[in-house]
């Protein structure tokens, strides 16, 4: 949800100072999908799932998930439109591509929030812990010594998730990548690793 206050939490706290993880589509989309299962067989084995949720304002999975409204209401509609139909990997590969523009759009637009804003592949933190990291921690102005002995200890452990894997069709794979494909390569040269190639995520 914060991805769409970017502009206002710099407002109120002009010092801080953001990270923004994004993941390559196809990997997050699978993700967002098995979230969003999970939670919708949760509320059908316990009808106090969904209740629970809406009272904490969580609309994030589940039967009764919602889309942010972005700026664009046909977006927003056409997003919940997938995700109504059932065809999940669709609705949040929409997302995807709409939350991560706008955090682009948000950040091309506004000098201070580029400042404060930190973008980070996972696949750069998994490939490269260390140097990802290191550049965490000076996006955040962290104390050196207290937090490269935390990073030097946690840094091995950082790998893709290995419980599980996307499981999409043809079709399906097809349809993220062409939803997310403009976004991605947007994405791929806003890294904290600039100047970046675009990445291959094929």
């Amino acid at each position: 949800y914060n991805t769409s206050r970017l502009r206002y939490i710099v407002e109120m706290f002009p010092d801080a100072r953001i990270v923004v993880p994004w993941r390559e589509p196809v990997a997050q989309v699978a993700s967002l999908v098995k979230q969003d299962r999970l939670f919708s067989r949760m509320a059908q084995e316990d009808s106090r799932v969904p209740t629970q949720l809406q009272r904490s304002g969580h609309f994030e999975f589940g039967p009764d998930k919602r889309a942010i409204n972005l700026g664009s209401r046909s977006q927003t509609e056409a997003i919940e439109r997938d995700w109504a139909a059932g065809a999940l990997a669709t609705g949040w590969a929409r997302y995807w591509a709409a939350v991560y523009a706008h955090v682009l759009d948000a950040m091309e637009g506004d000098s201070s929030l580029r400042d404060a804003v930190l973008l980070v592949d996972y696949r750069h933190l998994c490939e490269q812990p260390a140097e990802t990291l290191a550049a965490v921690r000076d996006h955040c102005r962290l104390d050196a010594e207290n937090f490269d002995s935390i990073a030097a200890e946690y840094a091995p452990r950082l790998t893709p998730p290995d419980y599980y894997a996307p499981d999409f069709g043809p079709e399906e794979l097809e349809s993220i990548a062409e939803i997310t494909r403009a976004t991605l390569e947007r994405l791929g040269s806003a890294t904290w690793s600039r100047p970046c190639t675009t990445p291959d995520h094929r």
